[in-house]
């Protein structure tokens, strides 16, 4: 298990006592608290630390646990190794279009009221395919500069998702560029995908077990927040539907 404090384990015990007990097939929903709980993890193979803080709570019916997260993650180790995440997202590509990162920053900012994670990066774009051979690049054409993103987080169909918008001082020639909906798409899923990694329902439900987000997390709401000096906090409200059989066994057996 990962992170699992003595406090979780007494409580989980209690809900053991409880549904023994119980001549219902229900018990009342009762409450954890997540306390800068620590989730170490790994981000397109970077090793960061990340943080949750928040309640769980937890409804047993019919003999499924049901575990409601609403908790933040706070980000600021996946900002100082962010220029590692995304270079590492994008190395490993060969062929077709390229986005490769050099440098990159990510900051809270407040945006028309909203508070969205601001991406600076200093980026090349190759603009290729790939030979018959599948695996030798050919390459028409590479276009540098500096790339920057505003994103937002949102829920589509109970996933992460994110909307991105590109800044004014991003490169002109690159700006260009991702008018073109499929260069677009390619932006959305190389930046998008990291924070989706390091953000995504697995995160909050870590704390619990490892096995938590093998049961397909319901994001029911999803936002950042934006704290003085750039910290980026994310805020995440998921739940989880487990057999309670099973959900006993991630605290008691461990």
């Amino acid at each position: 298990m990962v992170g699992v404090t003595e406090h979780i384990q007494r409580a989980t015990r209690v809900l053991v006592a409880l549904v023994s007990a119980a001549t219902a097939v229900s018990v009342s929903a009762f409450t954890l608290t997540l306390d800068h709980q620590r989730v170490p993890t790994t981000v397109e193979g970077v090793a960061v630390t990340l943080f949750v803080t928040g309640p769980v709570t937890i409804d047993v019916a019919d003999g499924v646990a049901s575990v409601h997260i609403d908790g933040t993650v706070d980000l600021s180790d996946v900002q100082k190794n962010f220029a590692s995440i995304l270079h590492a997202r994008t190395a490993s590509r060969r062929c077709g279009d390229i986005i490769s990162i050099e440098d990159a920053t990510l900051r809270s900012k407040q945006n028309g009221g909203e508070s969205v994670a601001e991406v600076v990066a200093k980026a090349s774009i190759r603009q290729g395919r790939c030979d018959t051979d599948g695996v030798t690049p050919i390459t028409s054409s590479v276009t540098t500069g500096v790339l920057a993103l505003y994103l937002k987080p949102r829920v589509d169909h109970g996933q992460l998702a994110f909307d991105l918008e590109v800044r004014p001082m991003t490169t002109p020639a690159i700006a260009t560029l991702f008018r073109d909906p499929a260069m677009f798409r390619l932006l959305v899923t190389t930046v998008s995908g990291s924070l989706s990694s390091a953000i995504g329902p697995s995160t909050l439900a870590a704390p619990l077990s490892r096995e938590a987000a093998s049961y397909d997390p319901d994001v029911q709401a999803a936002s950042f927040q934006a704290f003085p000096g750039g910290a980026l906090v994310a805020h995440l409200v998921v739940v989880l539907h487990v057999p309670l059989a099973k959900f006993l066994d991630w605290h008691v057996g461990g």
